[in-house]
């Protein structure tokens, strides 16, 4: 039986898959054919004709420890354990997270300007009585949540309150077929709570919107500290893969609109992208030997491994991605605003 496990976990590691194709785009590039199929607008319609925008939240969610999880349903003999991946990130403190949020504000507000869009300024806002009761609900920056897919720390800017928003519930989606889509950096509790607040909160943003002659426009941005992918393969059943980047996945990168008479429209990436490499990806699962310490920047984790639970099962592993704290804010501060870049590109469209 052992040999027989040894030759499966052989199979597993000569078929596990590369990581899969990411989208990468080139930030200093013409962003317009990108921007087409990696940008997903709902309620496109609504949007025409906007011209006026305020900015009543700007959130930037740092995901530190990034998780995935499989079930091997592989060969028939495999016993169906589940095998779980962490990817932790170190080495960048919270003050470069919160610097990096104040600059993605900034270069968000002049590309809405660049494209047409005006920008109510912060002072008009705040000024108003309607965005002290919403600052008033909100809460502390910057907060860490636990989640399905992670955990991290969301920070605010400007002085902008922090209200969770679960994208699934933001705008509902019709799904015929396959896995219903997730917010899944957010817990359970923190998406009850949004969805108990949600009313509260449009009902003061419509306020603000009628009376600034403006759409609301709250923005999100989820970076991951590490990408994770699970895919399928017919010998092996489900593996992960893991690369060292900063990576930007979907429905969670998004602009939500709520107009002034209620309705709403989002613009989001409709595909992952991330940076490329940047740092180094290192095992440090308790049970790893000296020998594999260091690991591969990219790599491949089989999850169908021989050992004493049997001829085959899966395990966790646990790596982190060391990045260096000034290459991790450089990438950041000019990767990301190709995202943002992409948003008013589509948006510059739709206005029409």
């Amino acid at each position: 039986m052992k040999r027989i496990a040894t030759v499966l976990a052989a199979i597993a590691l000569l078929a596990a898959p590369a990581m899969a194709a990411a989208q990468t785009i080139d930030p200093q590039a013409d962003l317009a054919p990108q921007a087409q199929t990696l940008v997903e607008a709902e309620n496109a319609e609504h949007l025409k004709g906007l011209k006026r925008v305020f900015i009543p939240s700007f959130q930037v969610h740092f995901v530190t420890e990034s998780k995935a999880s499989a079930q091997i349903n592989g060969i028939q003999v495999i016993t169906g354990a589940p095998s779980n991946v962490t990817i932790k990130l170190t080495g960048v403190e919270d003050a470069r997270m919160q610097a990096l949020a104040d600059g993605l504000y900034a270069r968000t507000v002049q590309q809405l300007t660049d494209a047409g869009i005006e920008v109510v300024p912060l002072e008009q806002l705040k000024a108003h009585p309607a965005f002290a009761e919403l600052a008033a609900s909100g809460q502390p920056a910057p907060k860490e949540e636990d989640a399905s897919a992670g955990k991290g720390k969301f920070f605010s800017t400007q002085g902008l309150p922090l209200h969770y928003l679960d994208e699934v519930g933001f705008i509902q989606k019709i799904v015929l077929f396959g896995k219903k889509p997730e917010d899944a950096f957010l817990p359970l509790g923190s998406k009850m709570g949004a969805a108990f607040s949600a009313g509260g909160v449009q009902m003061q943003e419509e306020r603000l919107a009628k009376d600034l002659q403006a759409a609301a426009l709250k923005v999100r941005i989820t970076v991951l500290g590490g990408q994770l992918h699970v895919s399928n393969d017919f010998w092996t059943g489900k593996n992960i893969s893991a690369v060292a980047a900063a990576s930007f996945p979907p429905l969670v990168n998004r602009m939500a609109f709520v107009l002034p008479d209620g309705r709403k429209a989002r613009l989001s990436l409709k595909e992952g992208v991330h940076s490329g490499q940047l740092g180094e990806l290192v095992n440090v699962t308790s049970t790893a030997s000296q020998a594999g310490d260091v690991a591969r920047n990219v790599l491949s984790v089989a999850l169908m491994l021989g050992g004493q639970r049997g001829i085959g099962y899966g395990r966790s592993q646990d790596f982190e991605w060391r990045a260096d704290a000034p290459d991790f804010e450089s990438v950041i501060a000019s990767f990301q605003p190709g995202i943002t870049r992409m948003f008013t590109l589509r948006l510059q469209e739709l206005v029409k």
